[in-house]
Parts: C-alpha cells; structure tokens; sequence
C-alpha cells in the first residue's frame, strides 16, 4: 500500500497536479499513523493478557496459601480447645485435696502441650509485595482484605503467640523447675521422640507440696495451669475471628477467577 502512495506521489508531482497530491500525501500520513496506533493497540492487548494471566495465577497461589492457612488454624484450634479442657480438668481434680503424685503424672498429655504457633504462608504474597506486582490487583476490595489479612490479621495474632509462649515456656522451665519433674514429664507424656530410655528404675522423688493446698508450689502450679489454660482459649478466640477473614477473601478472589 505504501509503495502504491509513494508511486502516485511520483507521477503526480511530474505532472504537477499538487492539489491532488497533497490529498494523497495526507492519507499516506494517515494510513501510517493508523499502522502506529494498530500496532500499539496490540501492544496493549499483549499486556493486558499478560497481565490479566499473571494476576490470575497469583489468585491461584494466594488461593492455596490461604487455604493451607486456614487448615492449620483449624487444627490450632482442635489442639488448644482440648488441651484447654484437659487443664481445666485438671485444676478440678486439685480441688478435691486428692491430688497426688499419680494424678499430676498420669495425665501429662493433658496439661503439659508442647508449644506451638500459627506461621502463615506467606511466599506468594512476599513475591507480589517484593515484585510491585501488587498495582495489578484491580480490584480494590480484593486489595484491601489482602492487605488486612497480611499486614494486619496475621501480624498480630503472631505477636501475641510469641508473647504468650514466652511466658508458658518461661514459667514451665523457670518458674515451675522446683515444683514438678521434668523426667517424669517426658517418661509420660506419650511422645516417642522424649522418652529417656534408662538401665536403671527411676529413682522416686517426694512431692510433698500435693499434699498442701496452702504451699506456695501448690498455688503456683494452680496459677501455671489457670494462666495457661486461659492462653490457650485465647489462642482459640483469636484463631476463629481471622478463619472468616480468611473465608472472605478466598471468595473474593474465587469469584474472579470465575469470571
């Protein structure tokens, strides 16, 4: 088409019909500004599907990480509520001025839970963060849940967790180390992976405390299992409030993607 113009251009300049000319000058002009903006229209087209590609294969691995977030919660949750009611249990059995050596090492599994926390997965949201890739999420509802779920949600249920193991974990090693022993603990709380395999029979150590409700060791392993016990419902609490949260933006992102 261009070597057609330009042909035409020749013949009419030699013969001096400028007039004419000029009107086929202006369409060659405009045959070639229509290439341009044709070609950076598909330019953008290119990237649009690039773009709409990538930010749904983000939906998809946020999709995953949340769901396996949301999957430990539930086990988090299962794990605290028992052991929350295993403590309470406990505490009960205090009561009754019965308590002996028997009966705090016989239900070490339930009262003594090994600490554990909630880490979300986090390697998909790092890489949209680190990438700038977050401007492709154009819906804005979609991005602000993102954004309260990751730096919102998740950081704090995490400081707390930090915080209140620290305490547990402080008075179990610290606080309790003269009141309970930690030999008898391992030897009874039904995980392979602690038990002490001695040659000889464990020698027996007195636990005179048990038998004196009003004995400071008495009252600080009460206090040890109220204060824990209480810690691990507040884990739970927390841990359902951020599942809906969850929830939602998991839909939000489901129904994109069903688009």
């Amino acid at each position: 088409m261009i070597k057609i113009f330009r042909e035409l251009r020749r013949q009419l300049v030699m013969i001096y019909k400028f007039d004419k000319y000029i009107l086929y000058a202006i369409g060659e002009i405009i045959l070639i500004v229509v290439g341009i903006l044709i070609a950076v229209g598909i330019g953008e087209w290119r990237s649009n599907v690039k773009n709409e590609q990538e930010l749904k294969s983000y939906y998809e691995s946020l999709y995953y990480d949340l769901n396996q977030d949301k999957d430990s919660l539930d086990s988090l949750i299962i794990l605290f509520d028992t052991a929350s009611r295993a403590i309470y249990q406990e505490i009960d059995k205090m009561q009754t001025g019965k308590y002996t050596q028997d009966s705090l090492y016989s239900n070490v599994p339930g009262w003594m839970v090994y600490l554990t926390e909630f880490t979300p997965s986090k390697p998909t949201y790092m890489e949209i963060i680190s990438s700038g890739k977050l401007q492709l999420f154009t819906n804005e509802d979609i991005k602000k849940q993102l954004l309260k779920v990751y730096n919102s949600l998740y950081p704090e249920v995490q400081f707390r967790q930090v915080a209140t193991n620290d305490y547990i974990r402080s008075n179990r090693t610290e606080g309790l180390m003269d009141t309970y022993r930690w030999l008898m603990i391992v030897q009874n709380d039904r995980q392979d992976y602690t038990t002490v395999n001695l040659t000889n029979e464990i020698a027996p150590i007195k636990h005179d405390w048990l038998n004196d409700r009003q004995s400071e060791k008495y009252l600080r392993f009460e206090n040890y299992l109220t204060i824990t016990g209480s810690s691990y419902q507040g884990f739970t609490i927390r841990y359902r409030k951020i599942i809906p949260e969850i929830e939602y933006l998991m839909k939000l992102m489901k129904d994109e993607l069903n688009k």
